[in-house]
């Protein structure tokens, strides 16, 4: 609560963030509700297929909106196809 802001990062679970990283947050606003209001928030999430990237505007955007973060325009998705040997391309 007392960080200037927030990297947020999760693996996607059934197409939503797992039930771990919601828990935490939730143990955070019950303190304090308004422990993330204002504060920057960078969205990420890894999965299995690109095609769960849009978790980060369908599950993780609305969850820190309604703590009322200030969450950044971007936010960055990784697939397995994205790692290789030489780990993300730049």
């Amino acid at each position: 609560a007392a960080a200037d802001g927030l990297i947020v990062v999760t693996p996607v679970f059934s197409a939503s963030y797992s039930g771990l990283f919601k828990s935490f947050f939730d143990a955070l606003s019950v303190t304090d509700e308004n422990a993330l209001a204002g504060k920057p928030v960078l969205l990420g999430a890894t999965g299995g297929t690109a095609r769960h990237s849009l978790v980060l505007d369908h599950a993780l955007r609305p969850l820190f909106a309604y703590l009322k973060a200030v969450v950044v325009p971007t936010g960055v998705y990784a697939a397995s196809e994205d790692w290789g040997a030489e780990g993300l391309d730049g």
